[in-house]
């Protein structure tokens, strides 16, 4: 006997019910891994409890490696790219440094943050911003070493000798910009030095016959030390 032939629309019915059923399979398998495959690669992350950075460091004076005592230290943060140092706030509230300037405290960082470690002291310590330690979950936590610039400072005298009517003068070199006077007789001001770093400090003098002077002298100061620059003119 020959086989009896499905009626075309018997045929497309039993075709239509396999696709169904292997799309209900495939429906409910497939799903299921690609959610938790999401899940497992970072779409869960932001449900996840936040947990603080523990930090811990010494303060110490970048060039001679002494602790520093007596240091308060801040982290400041920056969101984004972190390239602008102008766009960097403390985040947290300062912590102390013990007397041999160490520290340990914690604070709750920002997933999207960028974040440095800084340090200021009594009496004009602080830490310089291309050295300043950066901080996160994947960078060095503990034992931070957190480096200080000492102050040290320059007292220049300015000393009318001739004596001058009138004298324009500009000094600079130093911390911050150029002092400029205008000025008969003589006075003194002192000016910011970095402690252990070679600098020139110059000046150029205009006298009212209008002869031209100029001069500098190479300083380079201990910490907390200070000298004196005499000018003549």
């Amino acid at each position: 006997m020959t086989g009896q032939r499905l009626p075309r629309t018997g045929y497309s019915c039993f075709l239509f019910r396999i696709i169904t059923l292997l799309s209900t399979i495939c429906w409910r398998i497939v799903v299921p891994v690609i959610v938790g495959f999401g899940l497992l690669s970072g779409c869960g992350r932001p449900l996840l409890p936040a947990r603080p950075l523990r930090l811990s460091g010494h303060v110490v004076d970048r060039h001679t490696g002494q602790a520093v005592a007596g240091a308060t230290v801040w982290v400041y943060g920056q969101r984004g790219s972190g390239l602008a140092l102008g766009g960097y706030s403390a985040v947290n509230e300062p912590h102390a440094a013990d007397a041999d300037g160490f520290f340990r405290f914690a604070f709750l960082p920002d997933p999207g943050g960028s974040y440095l470690l800084l340090a200021s002291a009594p009496p004009g310590y602080e830490t310089l911003w291309g050295e300043a330690p950066g901080i996160g979950r994947h960078r060095r936590r503990k034992h931070l070493r957190l480096p200080m610039q000492a102050p040290a400072y320059v007292r220049v005298q300015l000393l009318d000798t001739l004596p001058l009517t009138k004298a324009w003068i500009t000094v600079y070199g130093y911390s911050g910009g150029a002092d400029e006077f205008s000025l008969p007789g003589s006075q003194s001001y002192v000016r910011r030095l970095d402690a252990h770093e070679p600098r020139r400090v110059s000046w150029n003098i205009i006298t009212e016959n209008g002869v031209r002077y100029e001069g500098y002298k190479d300083l380079l100061v201990n910490g907390l030390d200070t000298v004196t620059l005499k000018i003549r003119f």
